[in-house]
């Protein structure tokens, strides 16, 4: 009994984010997420990060997104064990660290998708 309404509260709070947030918003929500620096990383996910590249389509072509993909690759090894990027706490705070350390030059698109997350409604 106690794991059916576990269940049964967990799907209700399911489906009343789902009525809240538009499918657009839950998707930019978990790229967001996949970029938070706690644990080195540990949520990243380049597939959900890639996915936020579908919100906006007048930003990123198929050459676009394949650069990202690439860019995202290295921006995990690269960032990983660097302390500077050890304790964001907030989206933003990744994207002026990208610029303070000039790694925004090394990563363009990926620079690019956090601006475009931080300013753009969806």
């Amino acid at each position: 009994l106690f794991r059916s309404d576990r269940f049964t509260r967990f799907r209700n709070t399911m489906q009343e984010l789902n009525c809240r947030f538009p499918e657009t918003s839950t998707e930019l929500l978990l790229g967001v997420a996949c970029l938070n620096s706690i644990d080195s990383f540990s949520n990243f996910d380049k597939d959900k990060i890639l996915r936020m590249t579908r919100l906006y389509p007048d930003d990123f072509d198929e050459l676009g997104i394949e650069a990202l993909s690439c860019e995202l690759d290295t921006f995990i090894i690269n960032v990983h064990d660097d302390e500077r990027f050890s304790d964001l706490k907030r989206i933003g705070e990744l994207s002026r660290k990208l610029l303070q350390t000039k790694k925004h030059m090394s990563f363009p698109h990926l620079n690019m998708l956090l601006k475009l997350a931080l300013i753009l409604p969806v």
